[in-house]
């Protein structure tokens, strides 16, 4: 077990837990397992997210130019198009270029 103690010690700042997501967030979730699905809608729906998935990067590019997204999930190992090459078009449809992080 890590105490607060030895973390001074070596000069790195404990974890520190994220913000809960705003209620009523949308968030897409890209994932093509379909246990890997249910348990991530069900901890988001429990964070008051509303959750839409899709089974594939090509479902992820489609989804994120019909609705505003807050937050997307891609898997980086999926079928018809790994989540790479989805963030990558995704992020181009936006207006912006790989490694750019442009809001809608």
């Amino acid at each position: 077990m890590v105490t607060a103690t030895r973390w001074r010690s070596r000069s790195v700042a404990p974890p520190v837990a994220a913000p809960a997501p705003s209620p009523g967030c949308r968030v897409l979730l890209a994932e093509d397992n379909a246990v890997n699905q249910r348990v991530a809608v069900l901890m988001l729906e429990r964070l008051g997210c509303r959750v839409d998935v899709a089974g594939n990067g090509l479902e992820a590019i489609d989804l994120s130019g019909r609705l505003p997204y807050d937050i997307i999930f891609l898997d980086c190992q999926m079928p018809e198009l790994d989540g790479y090459g989805a963030a990558r078009a995704i992020r181009r449809a936006r207006g912006g270029g790989p490694g750019s992080r442009s809001s809608r």
